[in-house]
């Protein structure tokens, strides 16, 4: 039996391969291939990642959620169903310090480690998104380039992909560590969740669920504003209901096209910062001469600011609403 343990990178398409294989658990199960409910939460492995100290660490004082009862949890859930195949997903393994945490963990099953690599600019330009959705009170300076210089200093995901992989293989073990890159391009059947499947070792003579694709990541177009709503004095309450309702209101309504926060040229500047790391994995992990097949950053437009009557019209309108909300009950 093999456990592939999926460990990111975050935002190259960890939620989706999450989401499809929780939805999809009694129909692999039928195919020997387990998504163990032990450690469970919000689809991924999260209390189990939580439970050796990485990432969001689940409460303490609730025996249930310890790493040894958790352990052996899944080796009863494992024994029971007595699959060929375990696959335990939790991008928050990424942010470990020690591997060895982790493999000494897991050291009664047969390991690989699976990793998806994204290329810098679509990233970080995701990380970015998904800081201003979901980050209360940011502690960057307005602004993705400030976020940026951020990341640089905090380091709080791996930024260069050679070095993280040298890492992990000190550990682990180069014939135990599956490197993809996250492009569609490269994708079998240009499917992450066909790609994730093939890793894994699925069998396509058998036909698949179909995949329910999922898009509630935030417009481009609205981050300038939700930034300044999560930057404001206002209630953490009163500010969720703005941004949700800024969302009903005006999403809905945005013309459906790729708009990016930064420019072709500072996207462009990312990728050619990363480009040796690129093309040292592409040829020791993949035995290519490249990581990706495109290292020119995509043409499209760039986020404009808003000028100050419409944006303040905005912020007017969503303040009125919540004003008559109030004023019903």
């Amino acid at each position: 039996m093999k456990l592939f343990l999926h460990i990111g990178y975050n935002k190259a398409g960890s939620t989706s391969i999450q989401t499809y294989f929780s939805e999809n658990r009694a129909f692999f199960k039928k195919q020997g291939i387990l998504y163990p409910e032990t450690g469970i939460f919000s689809n991924a492995h999260y209390k189990l990642s939580g439970s050796l100290g990485i990432g969001v660490s689940p409460k303490k004082q609730e025996e249930k959620y310890t790493k040894e009862t958790l352990l052996r949890k899944l080796h009863e859930e494992i024994q029971k169903e007595k699959p060929h195949t375990v696959l335990i997903s939790s991008e928050y393994f990424i942010l470990t310090k020690d591997f060895q945490i982790i493999k000494n963990y897991f050291k009664d099953f047969e390991v690989k480690i699976i990793v998806y690599l994204r290329r810098h600019d679509e990233w970080i330009e995701s990380l970015y998104n998904q800081a201003i959705k979901t980050v209360q009170k940011p502690t960057w300076k307005k602004g993705i380039k400030n976020y940026i210089e951020k990341l640089k200093t905090d380091q709080p995901f791996p930024m260069n992909y050679s070095s993280f992989l040298e890492k992990l293989e000190q550990v682990f073990d180069k014939e135990n560590i599956i490197v993809r890159p996250f492009e569609k391009e490269q994708f079998y059947q240009q499917s992450l969740i066909a790609d994730s499947l093939q890793t894994i070792g699925y069998n396509f003579q058998n036909e698949i669920p179909e995949e329910i694709r999922k898009n509630d990541s935030l417009d481009t177009r609205l981050a300038e504003v939700v930034d300044d709503i999560k930057r404001s004095f206002q209630p953490i309450e009163t500010q969720k209901v703005l941004i949700k309702q800024l969302n009903s209101l005006y999403f809905s309504k945005l013309e459906s096209k790729k708009i990016f926060t930064l420019s072709q040229q500072d996207r462009q500047a990312l990728i050619d910062e990363n480009l040796v790391s690129y093309n040292d994995v592409a040829k020791k992990w993949l035995n290519n001469s490249s990581l990706f097949k495109n290292n020119e950053a995509k043409k499209g437009s760039v986020l404009q600011k808003k000028n100050n009557y419409h944006y303040l019209q905005i912020i007017v309108q969503l303040i009125d609403i919540i004003e008559r909300k109030k004023n019903k009950f």
